[in-house]
């Protein structure tokens, strides 16, 4: 008997599926926060160092220093990334590397601006007509929300 075979669409929406039911449970300080999107909320490592074997040959190193349960700094591939989101795209190279600094006091400074806040979609986009429709409802990056 031969094993039934999935479709690549099928294979993306199960890995898809399982990144959000396993990726939580590794507690590596990204996690995935809104269904649809390629990206993760950057948070707190509970572990010094993991690593995810994505496909052959593919990794993302996590690693974490420093003393603390607070967010200082992050690296992603050796650049500072001042944001509490990662995109999808920022981990595509064939060995990723995120690297946590941490400390024992809250960072006043480290992803507190509007621009560096996770996307969200229930802020809508400023139109030139104030209207409200669907199409200005799409993810918009910490601009405050104007009244409905």
């Amino acid at each position: 008997m031969s094993a039934r075979k999935r479709s690549p669409k099928s294979r993306m929406a199960f890995q898809a599926t399982m990144t959000w039911v396993q990726l939580p449970r590794f507690m590596c300080g990204i996690y995935p926060e809104i269904p649809g999107l390629g990206g993760f909320t950057i948070g707190t490592p509970m572990f010094p160092r993991a690593t995810m074997h994505l496909r052959p040959g593919s990794t993302i190193d996590i690693v974490s220093k420093g003393k603390g349960v607070y967010v200082y700094s992050v690296e992603v591939n050796s650049k500072s990334h001042p944001s509490g989101w990662l995109k999808l795209a920022e981990l595509s190279k064939r060995q990723s590397r995120i690297e946590f600094r941490m400390q024992p006091e809250p960072n006043q400074t480290w992803a507190t601006q509007p621009e560096d806040f996770p996307p969200s979609f229930d802020v809508p986009k400023s139109s030139p007509t104030g209207s409200k429709t669907t199409e200005d409802r799409v993810i918009n990056r910490g601009k405050p929300r104007s009244g409905e």
